[in-house]
Order: structure tokens, then C-alpha cells, then sequence
């Protein structure tokens, strides 16, 4: 065995450099300088967040933006949001936040809706927190009245309330200047993403063999989410080039992820139909007219490469049963239901492009 520190080709005769007591004295050495570098970044971790907690309480809406997006910037790595966890910071940060008078910039509201959106991703859940709600509560219902909008289960949802004030924010007829302005904040704040891992944590309520109440609220979830998508990129050729690039996955697109989620949707969609249980079924239909009409949407985009590059998904060998699929479901529920309707020339051109594959 070679000597540690010896020089090139030296042999050890004796016992182990490792197995004696100053060679454990070293080992235990080098793991105590781990633990305390691990410790001293906890503790930076800790003072950055609470120091950020601080800028909250700080009546300066760019004080308070700032503080938030660094906040968001924490939480996005897991080790700092355990921390954050273990130190229960998160519900400080949303009471604190909740005593927050917005003003008319939409910016603050969206790093507040984003945080939420980490907040639930947490696994820590709006029951037994009643003043973390609060400003997401206070957001949902002015100028509309959002909750009153959802069904009952999901009034105290935050995800649920979270994706229904976005939606009507972005959707918001009565003043275009503030609607584009969400839109564009959802893109430059990482709003996009934040939609996008709801998605994905939702999903599989399309393949649930005993649905149940939980598989209602996912399907709801998931529908208000491609709605938001919808809306944030209508008319709003940046945040289509950002949704249309965006990974969904370290091997997927959103536009790849669209179309193999409308097949497993319109192959599970037909199983539902089957079933008596309407309010599923009336769900997989909705599902599969919000996905078409989103994947459509990129398909006909004004913007020449993009639409490449919606081709080159749609042209994939690979997804040439799925697409078989899509075309089966949409034309079993041609006609039915009021959103089906409301989107009946989109369907129609979508069921055209696809007709047009080899």
C-alpha cells in the first residue's frame, strides 16, 4: 500500500496510515470541516432569507419586488427551501406578504403568485395556515371575484385561486395595457415554468384507474392551467416563442409534451365516456379541446420558425399513432359542449393539418 504523502513508489510495511489514530484523527478532521462548511452554508442561507424577510415588511414596492425575487431565487434550490422549511419561514413570508397593499403594478403580484406557487410545491399545503392565504385571497378577489368562480372544494385552494386570478389578470378585456403587462411579467418572472411543474404534478389524474374527488381537482387544475397558457400567449408572439421552446422535461418540449398528453388524454377521454360519471367525463372533453387548441395554436402562428418547428413535432415518426389518436377523439366529441363549440374552426383546421400528414 502506497504511504499518503509518500513519495512516488514508497511502500507502507506497517499498519494502514487510514487505520491508525492520527490517520483517524485526520479523517475525522476532514469530516468536521465538511459538516461546518455545510453548516456555515445553512446559516449564509438563512441570514440571506431572513434578510430578505425584512425588505418585505419595508413599505417600498420595489423594496418589496426585490426582496421577493430573491426569495423566489432561494427557493428554487432544494436544500435552501429545506431550509427555509425547517426554520418556518415560508408562512412568515406569506403573512407578511398578505398585509401587502398591492399597487397598480402587476409585477409585485406576480413574484407574490409565484412564491405561492413554491410555497404549495413544497409539500407544506394551505391547512393549519390561515394567514398564508391571506394576500392570495386578497389578489383573487379584486377587481373580480374569483373564488366565487370556482367550484366549492377548491375556494381554498391555493393552486386553484393562484391559476384562476392569473387567468382573468391576462384575460382582462376591460384594460388591454394591464393585460399585456401580466403577460409579459409571467414570462420575465419565471411564470411560464411555474405553470408548467403544476402541469406536470397534475398529469397523472389523466390515467387514473379509481378516480376520485383528488382526480377531479387535478383535471380542474390542469384544465386552468392550459387556459392560462392559452391566454398568456394569445396575441403575444414572446411569450408563444417562449412557451413553444420551453422544456417541460430534460428530454421534452412543451410542444412534444402537448402532443403526447392529447393522446394519452383522447385515448383515456374515450375510456371516460364509458363511464357515469359525467363531471370526468365533461372534463376529459374540455382537456382535449384546451390541448388541441393550444397545439393549433402554434401550428398556425404567424412566426415562420416556430411554426417549423411545430411541424417538425407534429412530422415525428414517432408520434404517429398518438396524432391517430388526437383525430379519433376530437371527431368522437365533435360538436359536444359549449368550449368544443366556442373552438369548432380551430378543431377544424387542426383536424385539416393532420389530415395532411403522410
Amino acid at each position: 500500500m502506497l504511504v499518503l504523502g509518500a513519495g512516488k513508489g514508497q511502500r507502507n510495511t506497517g499498519p494502514s496510515a487510514l487505520t491508525t489514530p492520527l490517520g483517524n484523527a485526520k479523517a475525522a478532521a476532514a469530516g468536521t470541516v465538511m459538516e461546518a462548511q455545510e453548516l456555515g452554508e445553512q446559516v449564509r442561507w438563512l441570514d440571506d432569507a431572513l434578510y430578505s424577510l425584512d425588505g418585505l415588511r419595508i413599505r417600498d414596492a420595489s423594496v418589496q419586488s426585490a426582496s421577493l425575487l430573491s426569495l423566489l431565487e432561494l427557493s428554487a434550490r432544494p436544500a435552501t427551501l429545506a431550509v427555509m422549511k425547517q426554520h418556518g419561514l415560508l408562512p412568515l413570508i406569506l403573512e407578511t406578504a398578505g398585509t401587502w397593499q398591492f399597487t397598480a403594478s402587476p409585477t409585485l403580484k406576480i413574484c407574490a403568485a409565484l412564491f405561492w406557487a413554491h410555497y404549495c410545491a413544497a409539500d407544506l399545503g394551505p391547512s393549519g395556515e390561515p394567514g398564508a392565504l391571506v394576500s392570495l385571497e386578497r389578489l383573487a378577489s379584486a377587481p373580480h371575484s374569483s373564488a366565487s368562480r370556482l367550484p366549492s372544494s377548491l375556494r381554498r385552494d391555493a393552486p386553484a385561486l393562484l391559476l384562476q386570478a392569473l387567468t382573468e389578470r391576462v384575460e382582462d378585456q376591460n384594460d388591454a395595457a394591464a393585460a399585456l403587462a401580466w403577460k409579459e411579467g409571467l414570462r420575465c418572472q419565471g411564470g411560464f415554468g411555474i405553470v408548467a411543474q403544476t402541469m406536470l404534478l397534475c398529469v397523472g389524474a389523466l390515467t387514473d384507474t379509481s378516480p376520485s374527488e383528488d382526480t377531479v381537482r387535478c383535471l380542474w387544475t390542469l384544465h386552468r392551467s392550459l387556459v392560462l397558457f392559452e391566454a398568456a400567449t394569445f396575441a403575444c408572439p414572446e411569450n408563444a416563442g417562449e412557451a413553444c421552446a420551453m422544456q417541460v422535461t430534460s428530454r421534452c418540449t412543451l410542444l412534444a409534451w402537448l402532443v403526447q398528453m392529447v393522446a394519452t388524454l383522447a385515448s383515456q377521454g374515450l375510456r371516460l365516456g364509458l363511464k357515469k360519471d359525467g363531471g370526468l367525463d365533461e372534463g376529459a372533453k374540455d382537456l382535449i379541446v384546451m390541448y388541441a387548441s393550444i397545439l393549433l395554436g402554434f401550428v398556425v402562428m404567424d412566426d415562420s420558425s416556430l411554426r417549423q418547428h411545430a411541424e417538425e413535432i407534429l412530422s415525428d415518426p414517432g408520434l404517429r399513432r398518438p396524432i391517430q389518436s388526437i383525430r379519433l377523439a376530437l371527431r368522437f366529441y365533435s360538436g359536444t359542449g359549449a368550449l368544443m363549440q366556442e373552438n369548432e374552426q380551430n378543431l377544424t383546421a387542426l383536424l385539416q393539418s393532420l389530415e395532411a400528414e403522410p
